[in-house]
């Protein structure tokens, strides 16, 4: 188990550098990583983002990562291969050895993304920032918790810029 334990914790650190170097204000502390105790069965290790879990490290002899529903795609299109066994419920399977793999070349926009996945909801268009994200090319809401829901910032991110002396649409 130590094995996971190392690696879950190596994703939590370079998450956090990727969004400590990103210029939005990212809440740290909503990355956590828990190891579980299960009544039955095996227990593993979790990473949580804003309280919503993403990955689960299980296994003894045949080590995986299970990855949540709502990160299955976007994971995939970045370059994790998947394992041909179906995880928990709806979670799909990586082995512990390919994600380590894959850890090891992500760049660090990738690893934002993986966090902007966790705060998208249904959101709305834009704040009253809207002018100033414009002119600066990001959003600049201090509340990532508030500015993970809008749908201009993910235009920002894009390069598409409705506003400003940066416009470009």
């Amino acid at each position: 188990m130590k094995d996971s334990q190392d690696l879950i914790y190596r994703l939590k650190e370079q998450l956090c550098t990727a969004l400590t170097a990103s210029p939005e204000s990212y809440d740290l502390d909503a990355v956590v990583c828990s190891h579980r105790a299960l009544t039955s069965g095996p227990a593993y290790w979790a990473l949580e983002i804003l309280k919503r879990p993403c990955f689960r490290f299980r296994g003894v002899k045949k080590k995986v990562v299970e990855i949540a529903p709502f990160l299955s795609s976007f994971m995939e299109q970045s370059g994790l291969q998947f394992d041909t066994t179906k995880g928990s419920g709806d979670w799909t399977r990586a082995l512990q050895s390919d994600f380590e793999q894959w850890l090891s070349t992500v760049p660090d926009e990738i690893l934002v993304a993986l966090y902007d996945k966790a705060l998208e909801s249904d959101g709305f268009d834009c704040c009253s920032h809207y002018q100033e994200c414009s002119d600066l090319g990001h959003c600049v809401h201090p509340d990532i918790m508030f500015a993970g829901q809008c749908s201009y910032r993910k235009k920002l991110k894009s390069g598409v810029v409705f506003f400003g002396k940066n416009r470009n649409i």
